[in-house]
């Protein structure tokens, strides 16, 4: 298994799928800081930036690394390449499911340092000290990560499902589309109150990370609901891959 992770980490480390993710959240992101600015709708510290990360237009982009750096080998022939060599269907999937966590936590790393010095630019980090700020960020964005990896078990099973770039793509934008219509109708509802029932959905976590500091309950809350999004679609991808032919 440490190989395979090695294996993962260097056609990481070389994917022009990574740096151009990479590249695409940096600039969208900085136009999004200059648009604020000139229309005079910032009003965020910089030591606070690190929520701008937990929006569902960000989480869409990782969609496209499942796509393009996962579902890809099986066209390119990568996956049987490795199935050939004898390893272990379950471990091959995991390094897939390993990579596709790390793509997030580097492209969430991206978009927070972008917002963090931007909106220092702007406005000005805060009144945090240096300690202060590297506790809170670095607790934050364990949580930001943690909320995420919805997207890392649902994408990869897609991925795995498919073994086509276009349709993980697809899929993974009708995924998160899908969660986002239904967390909408549940909150604009008029008739009984359903609001209790966002909380079953992982954008409900990381999009309200900075309303809920003090809330111990709604991060225990949190880990569970999303832990289950990711265990569910990994146990089912390793099943079903198990039992599939790869030609």
């Amino acid at each position: 298994m440490e190989n395979l992770l090695k294996a993962e980490l260097y056609k990481l480390s070389r994917s022009k799928t990574m740096f151009y993710l990479m590249l695409l959240l940096f600039l969208t992101n900085t136009f999004g800081i200059i648009t604020n600015t000139l229309l005079k709708t910032h009003t965020m510290y910089g030591q606070d930036a690190i929520f701008q990360a937990g929006t569902s237009v960000n989480a869409m982009w990782f969609g496209a690394f499942a796509g393009f750096f996962i579902a890809s080998e099986f066209q390119n022939g990568g996956i049987r390449n490795i199935l050939a060599l004898g390893k272990n269907r379950a471990y091959v999937f995991m390094g897939k499911v390993f990579s596709m966590i790390l793509c997030i936590a580097i492209l969430l790393c991206v978009i927070v340092i972008v917002q963090i010095i931007g909106n220092s630019i702007v406005t000005g980090f805060g009144s945090k000290s240096l300690i202060e700020f590297t506790v809170f960020l670095l607790k934050n964005f364990t949580h930001l990560v943690v909320f995420h990896l919805a997207y890392a078990g649902f994408f990869t099973m897609f991925a795995f499902l498919t073994q086509k770039a276009g349709l993980t793509i697809l899929l993974s934008f009708c995924f998160e589309a899908f969660i986002l219509v239904c967390g909408g109708f549940i909150e604009n509802f008029n008739g009984m109150n359903l609001k209790p029932l966002l909380q079953l959905f992982p954008h409900y976590y990381y999009t309200k990370i900075d309303f809920n500091l003090t809330n111990d309950q709604f991060f225990v809350n949190g880990y569970i609901v999303c832990l289950l999004y990711f265990l569910v679609p990994v146990i089912i991808s390793i099943l079903i891959f198990k039992r599939t032919d790869i030609k």
